[in-house]
């Protein structure tokens, strides 16, 4: 068993070193495998961040306050994993959220940090790093540890 780290940048530099954004074509194959698997999840949002905290604050169970963030704990339902799926848009570079931080019965299992161009997998198989890797695009960095 071992982590798995992933950097996905969304910008691209062009031959002209212009920045060309790229969607995050990723999540939703991704979620779609792994949303099923965990039980809870922790949302970081920056307090300037007011339509993701409004998409997510319904569904809060605790809300907390630090260092210009505003954490909300709650379990995963269907409505919040159909929010966490549905609610990135086919075509964004980034999902609305700063972090998300996923749980299964209380064990840390996936982060997703800075709107989803860096996620780490927790105690998983090389082969389930393999299927992970599958959803991403060739240039995306990942580095498996045991």
């Amino acid at each position: 068993m071992g982590n798995l780290h992933i950097i996905y940048d969304s910008l691209l530099l062009t031959s002209e070193t212009n920045k060309l954004r790229k969607s995050i074509s990723y999540w939703f194959p991704l979620m779609n495998e792994v949303l099923p698997v965990f039980t809870e999840v922790e949302v970081h949002c920056h307090e300037d961040e007011k339509e993701a905290i409004l998409k997510i604050k319904p569904f809060a169970h605790t809300i907390r306050y630090g260092s210009g963030l505003v954490i909300f704990t709650m379990p995963l339902n269907q409505k919040l994993k159909d929010l966490l799926l549905y609610g990135v848009n086919e075509g964004h570079t980034r999902i609305p959220w700063y972090t998300l931080v996923f749980k299964r019965n209380g064990a840390h299992i996936c982060t997703v940090k800075h709107h989803g161009s860096e996620l780490f997998f927790y105690q998983i198989t090389k082969e389930d790093a393999k299927e992970i890797e599958s959803y991403f695009p060739e240039e995306t960095v990942f580095e498996y540890t045991e």
